[in-house]
């Protein structure tokens, strides 16, 4: 798969993952995070990276990351930008308590510098959160995931540990709706009051 089709299947799943966003779920969250990675056959590195939650209210969520790290591969010299972009689908235990884990699986696309053809696979994550206010909060997450070429060059991450923030926005529509039911309810009591006081 060349480079290319790759980031072109990478922005129409952006796109989607942006428009469920506005449409199906309840909350959107935009978290970064930092921390560091371990791979087989490479130098430990320190790694950042961005992310769009969404959100339902069930637990259930849908997430798409992107990093960015460098890293040596083992008794060489030149230096490897890796950037991995993640979609991923997790699920939220306690999440109306201010201290709630999850636990998720995720598919990755990692471009290296210097290869043509891009890294795809998958990996599992678990995480806990911190409620800080209403809308922020504070995440640790550990991953690990591997992947390969077209021609079956791996890059495997043992463990990658990362502590970051996340905050969180109610989608307008949601809003919407929400301000137009209260209306409806106070409509519904005055016209009970009224017929009572008759």
């Amino acid at each position: 798969m060349k480079i290319t089709k790759s980031i072109s299947i990478l922005m129409s799943v952006t796109i989607l993952l942006i428009s469920m966003a506005t449409s199906t779920y309840s909350i959107t969250s935009f978290g970064a995070s930092a921390g560091k990675s371990t791979f087989v056959g490479m130098d430990s590195a320190y790694q950042a990276n961005g992310k769009l939650i969404l959100k339902s209210g069930d637990g259930l969520e849908f997430d798409g990351g992107l990093g960015l790290l460098q890293t040596n591969r083992s008794g060489e010299s030149d230096t490897l930008t890796i950037i991995p972009v993640s979609f991923g689908i997790n699920y939220e235990l306690n999440q109306r308590s201010n201290i709630s884990p999850y636990l998720g699986a995720f598919g990755i696309v990692a471009f290296v510098s210097g290869i043509d053809s891009p890294y795809i696979g998958g990996g599992a994550k678990a995480g806990l959160r911190f409620t800080i206010s209403p809308k922020t909060r504070l995440f640790f997450e550990a991953n690990t995931y591997t992947s390969q070429t077209e021609s079956g060059e791996l890059l495997n991450q043992q463990f990658a540990a990362a502590v970051g923030l996340s905050i969180g926005f109610q989608n307008s529509e949601k809003k919407i709706k929400h301000k137009n039911n209260r209306r409806k309810n106070k409509a519904a009591r005055r016209k009970m009051k009224r017929r009572m006081l008759r």
